[in-house]
């Protein structure tokens, strides 16, 4: 959890204000405007898809819940130290179709990682309002997730674009 902490927050530090206005990570051209968004954007899928991937290599029940374990461990980690980035990217892996349809797995785990991940989905319920409250009231050292940023700049471009 701390080295992808390190690489997220590597990664984060990296964009530059430019990147972020006129949609700039849409364009045809967002490998040269974008580069760093796309590499957060980029990062943040390797990490749902690696999750799904690790907790799918286990070749039995018992072995896929273990993966679970520290699966839901991690992202307790992200949402304790700030790391919003990775802990968006296991909730969706973990909530994936992949991942929640193995019910011998999620049998198989404790009330007490259950609870934690519950806690965890709380923060994405309706419209992800937790999640966004917790995003706002963060203090730095943090790494945002960069979704509901890109959704807020889009919206501000779309809403400067109206006015026109």
């Amino acid at each position: 959890a701390v080295q992808l902490t390190l690489l997220d927050s590597f990664v984060f530090k990296k964009i530059k204000k430019r990147e972020c206005i006129e949609q700039n990570w849409k364009k045809k051209d967002k490998a040269l405007k974008a580069p760093n968004i796309l590499k957060m954007i980029g990062q943040f899928n390797d990490v749902s898809k690696w999750v799904q991937l690790t907790v799918l290599s286990g070749t039995t029940p018992r072995l896929r819940k273990r993966y679970i374990k520290k699966m839901i461990s991690m992202a307790m980690y992200f949402m304790q130290n700030g790391n919003l980035s990775s802990l968006c990217a296991f909730y969706n892996a973990l909530t994936s179709t992949n991942i929640s349809s193995l019910q011998a797995s999620w049998k198989l785990l404790s009330k007490s990682k259950r609870k934690e991940l519950d806690e965890i989905k709380t923060l994405f319920g309706w419209k992800m309002q937790k999640f966004k409250q917790m995003q706002e009231e963060l203090q730095p050292p943090c790494i945002p997730h960069i979704g509901p940023i890109l959704q807020v700049l889009f919206q501000i471009d779309e809403g400067k674009d109206n006015k026109d």
